[in-house]
């Protein structure tokens, strides 16, 4: 996690000071294909390793509907955004959003990891 973090703020600060168009396709090079192409199969990964048979039906509901939340309305935002402090700027805008995410991301799974196992493995039987 920390690396894609890493590599999503380094992404956003070479938007952020690109002076040619060559910095500018690094920087999209750097945040499409580590961080963010890989999210997508890792996320589904993790529900199918976290979650049980019975509740991973309804946890990938649940992130589906976020990812498709956050696909319909981000554009509309950040457009807006960029239309008030312009794009530079909105790139500059998004580091501090992303290091606070992954602050919570980080204290939400140092939380979880201080729960009790789940009992039992899936689809196991008791006799």
């Amino acid at each position: 996690m920390a690396s894609s973090v890493a590599l999503t703020l380094l992404g956003l600060l070479m938007m952020f000071i690109s002076r040619d168009s060559y910095m500018l396709v690094s920087s999209f090079l750097i945040l499409g294909v580590p961080p963010h192409g890989l999210t997508y199969p890792v996320s589904v990964v993790q529900l199918s390793r976290t979650f049980d048979e019975s509740g991973r039906a309804a946890a990938n509901s649940l992130f589906f509907s976020v990812m498709m939340i956050l696909s319909s309305a981000l554009p509309f935002l950040l457009g807006l955004l960029v239309s008030y402090i312009g794009i530079r700027l909105s790139f500059a805008a998004l580091m501090p959003v992303v290091a606070a995410i992954a602050v919570a991301l980080a204290a939400s799974i140092r939380s979880l990891q201080g729960m009790p196992e789940r009992g039992g493995a899936a689809g196991t039987q008791g006799g």
